[in-house]
């Protein structure tokens, strides 16, 4: 059974409430942090904690116990200088993980010289990734992971149908690993078993530098 988490998501418009309704399906210990009292209610028979309050008081953020969290989320966008400074106020509690979201290049550059650990920048996001799988038909999802790491699914190439794992020998001749596959009922394994012949109806669940990535998806 996966492990409970701690979690804090603080802004809850509609970035901040869908990251936190999904933490708290999936079991974790959300604490939702808001400041409207409108927005914070539907989430109240959602999220373990909600809290209507001002998340640039440091003091507010120190009496939730956040430093005990596993990660942050800060959803605050449209109020930029409220974002750097819960932001700042979490690095200097110590959390572990701060997560925040950005709304334009300039507010990305601030967040990352104040301490954020990892930047989202939404519309830009779901953009890439949409241009991305436009450009590869076969490819059926792309995450970037820190910038420099991708993790595609896409579907088996045909000169793979009928070899293992260890015969293609992707990773000696394209650089990248095959983290999972998914099979045609749904079914995902994680780690796959290197001596089992694919059949040709499998995705791929790929990680590696985007560009070596790029020229498998073109194999």
């Amino acid at each position: 059974m996966p492990k409970t988490m701690q979690f804090a998501v603080i802004g809850l418009g509609a970035f901040g409430a869908n990251v936190a309704q999904w933490l708290a399906e999936k079991d974790h210990y959300v604490i939702a942090i808001e400041r409207d009292p409108e927005l914070a209610k539907p989430l109240r028979d959602i999220c373990r904690q909600v809290v209507v309050a001002d998340a640039t008081e440091s003091e507010v953020l120190k009496s939730l116990g956040l430093d005990q969290v596993d990660a942050a989320v800060v959803g605050v966008g449209r109020d930029i200088g409220s974002s750097n400074l819960i932001v700042l106020h979490l690095r200097e509690l110590g959390v572990k993980r701060i997560v925040a979201k950005a709304v334009n290049p300039t507010h990305e550059k601030l967040l990352r010289y104040i301490g954020a650990h990892e930047i989202i920048v939404p519309e830009r996001d779901m953009a890439l990734r949409v241009a991305e799988k436009l450009a590869a038909p076969k490819v059926h999802d792309v995450t970037t992971i820190g910038g420099n790491i991708s993790v595609v699914e896409l579907d088996l190439p045909i000169f793979m149908q009928g070899k293992t794992i260890i015969e293609a020998d992707i990773r000696s001749h394209y650089g990248i690993l095959i983290a999972a596959i998914r099979y045609a009922n749904g079914k995902i394994e994680v780690a796959p078993n290197v001596n089992s012949p694919f059949k040709g109806d499998e995705r791929l669940i790929v990680i590696g530098d985007p560009e070596r990535v790029q020229k498998f998806e073109e194999a």
